[in-house]
């Protein structure tokens, strides 16, 4: 029963390979879903969210993903500065009221193990575009629970202003902008086989 619901969730999320995929569920309390993106021209601003979960398909001959889905909670952005997480929240951004969620699901996985390669759609403030990630596989283990773990890390770079974060604030000094257009995603996942 559990390889049939394999089969149908790859064939309708977008895999290419059923045999052997067996579903792990993202492990948000070992994992980080994470963002950089250049502040004042010069500097970098790291955050991540605090809140996400998410499911993979994965097969163990290949030790590769064949699918990939996930969300995550607006709300819980954090940067270590309160007034600019609030900023974030706010409809300068992500407006996380009106849209508490951002969403992804893939579409196409290509490569191997070494150089995972996943077409997906993400959703961000009600727009959807397709974005690529690259990342390789990390290895496989077992927790303490005795359970079947596999990690996996990704990264992608997006434009914001494609997902309508439009705000922007020129300098006055050299005419640059406060916030860049392009921030890099950074994804370190560990999964637990269910």
């Amino acid at each position: 029963m559990r390889k049939l619901l394999a089969f149908l969730v790859l064939v309708f999320v977008g895999g290419a390979h059923p045999a052997f995929a067996d579903q792990y569920v993202v492990d948000a309390s070992h994992s980080e879903i994470a963002f950089s993106i250049p502040h004042l021209m010069v500097f970098k601003v790291r955050g991540s969210f605090t809140k996400f979960s998410g499911v993979l398909e994965f097969d163990e001959e290949t030790e590769m993903i064949r699918s990939a889905k996930g969300k995550v909670a607006v709300a819980s952005i954090f940067t270590r500065e309160r007034r600019r997480d609030k900023h974030l929240r706010s409809p300068d951004f992500f407006d996380s009221p009106r849209f508490p969620e951002i969403t992804f699901t893939s579409t196409e996985v290509k490569g191997n193990s070494e150089d995972i390669v996943m077409y997906g759609n993400l959703t961000i403030k009600g727009v959807t575009k397709q974005i690529k990630l690259r990342g390789h596989y990390l290895g496989t283990n077992k927790g303490p629970q005795g359970l079947k773990r596999i990690g996996f890390e990704a990264r992608g770079t997006i434009n914001r202003k494609d997902f309508g974060l439009q705000w922007d604030k020129v300098l006055e000094a050299n005419g640059g902008v406060v916030v860049d257009d392009y921030l890099q995603i950074l994804l370190d996942i560990q999964a637990v086989r269910e």
